[in-house]
């Protein structure tokens, strides 16, 4: 409980004015903005209570949870996660430090740093930032094929706060006196190789390079992306969104990739292969009120399994199960394990607050298809704050296919979340 009582003290020596949380991405002002000193604390307590429906006939439920659950089909869990943010600026120098601790039992207690940088701005338009942070590339609101420095996203739930990479990012930013190009913005940015050696060393060699320039033209969003990886594969795409009309938006996404490492199933193990192909995301958004917003998305990635894939997949495990797993056989298949697997999927949400005409009610139905097999996700939450830094929801998700399917084989069912979140 170190990293707990280290949060509590961090909090005291650091007193000052407290903001209410958000739990979105930070965006420290640019240099003009950043005139005072001034010291902000904020962040969350939110506790959380799950009942989980086993599907018993999943081949995965033999693999990764028979064990360990034995014959129940009902598993519940309580669990504590706490939010802090701190965030300091003098001047032209800001410093954003945002951390996580999550509580389950004494054994399942876990501190995370997500975000820790300096924002520093020199002269008009050009800064830069070292440090821990997360990046928002790409237009998508559940996917985000051109986010080739974002830290991994889950479709079934977009918002939630994400670990970012250590990175060094220079940001140049030019506004001009012009209908046809109001604004320009460029992004470079450096991710160190991994620690490999001695837990604390890596090859310079496969240190990521990724560009990113952004263009206001004639009313639309442009971004073009690049990514040098030695590693994997080499990287270029393109996003944009524009409003089409009074409460219509479209927007869209494509990246273009050679010898990208894929995983299939090969001769009953787990093989790596190179692709050349496309990743590409078409969407709309309809908000015709300020309390309603619809958002649809179509997602294809040639990145993921066909439906022959999946199903070679699929008789693996179920190869592996009726033979008695060999110890580390579950750790390999995690390699191709993803909340996305296949290659097209169809992603539709409503955010509709203010449900029945009830201030600080709201409700968000998620929906997720995948195109191959028919099999989907269903996820419901609502949501009501009755004070200020009060939310209490309720969630409901489940997997529905048949036994062949991508979600119709997962080892849960459904699932049932109550929770809360303070705010300070």
């Amino acid at each position: 409980m170190r990293w707990f009582t280290g949060l509590l003290l961090l909090a005291m020596v650091f007193g000052a004015r407290v903001v209410q949380a958000d739990d979105y991405a930070f965006e420290i002002p640019v240099a003009d903005e950043m005139k005072v000193n001034e010291i902000q604390l904020s962040g969350n307590l939110e506790a959380k209570w799950a009942l989980v429906s086993i599907r018993q006939e999943s081949p995965f439920y033999w693999l990764y949870m028979a064990d360990a659950v034995a014959d129940v089909n009902e598993l519940s869990q309580y669990q504590l996660d706490f939010y802090f943010n701190g965030d300091y600026q003098h001047k032209n120098i800001g410093l954003h430090v945002k951390m996580l601790g999550s509580y389950i039992n004494e054994d399942q207690a876990t501190g995370t740093l997500l975000e820790a940088f300096n924002h520093i701005g020199f002269f008009s338009g050009v800064a830069i930032e070292l440090g821990k942070r997360r990046y928002n590339w790409g237009k998508g609101y559940a996917f985000n094929p051109g986010g080739y420095i974002n830290s991994i996203k889950d479709p079934e739930d977009p918002q939630r706060i994400q670990e970012g990479l250590l990175s060094f990012n220079l940001e140049y930013v030019k506004c001009f006196d012009s209908d046809l190009l109001p604004t320009l913005a460029f992004n470079f940015v450096a991710l160190p190789p991994e620690a490999e050696m001695l837990d604390k060393y890596g090859d310079w060699k496969k240190t990521r390079l990724a560009g990113k320039l952004y263009l206001l033209v004639l009313n639309t969003d442009l971004d073009f992306m690049a990514l040098y990886d030695t590693e994997d594969s080499h990287q270029i795409g393109m996003d944009f969104s524009r409003s089409i009309a009074n409460s219509w938006e479209v927007h869209g996404e494509v990246s273009c990739f050679n010898s990208k490492e894929k995983k299939v199933v090969e001769h009953g193990s787990i093989q790596s292969q190179g692709v050349n192909g496309w990743n590409y995301l078409a969407g709309i958004q309809w908000q015709p009120v300020s309390t309603f917003k619809f958002i649809i998305e179509y997602y294809h990635q040639d990145t993921g399994l066909t439906e022959d894939e999946f199903g070679a997949y699929l008789h693996l495990v179920q190869n592996l199960v009726s033979s008695g797993m060999p110890a580390g056989t579950g750790l390999a298949l995690n390699s191709l394990a993803s909340n996305n697997l296949m290659q097209d999927y169809i992603y539709a949400t409503i955010l509709h607050q203010e449900l029945l005409g009830i201030l600080y009610l709201s409700h968000t139905p998620i929906g997720i298809i995948n195109l191959h097999d028919g099999s989907f996700t269903y996820i419901h939450e609502i949501a009501y704050s009755p004070y200020t830094n009060l939310t209490l929801y309720l969630i409901g998700t489940c997997f529905s296919g048949v036994e062949s399917s991508e979600y119709g084989s997962k080892q849960i069912m459904s699932q049932f979340e109550l929770g809360t979140r303070i705010y300070f």
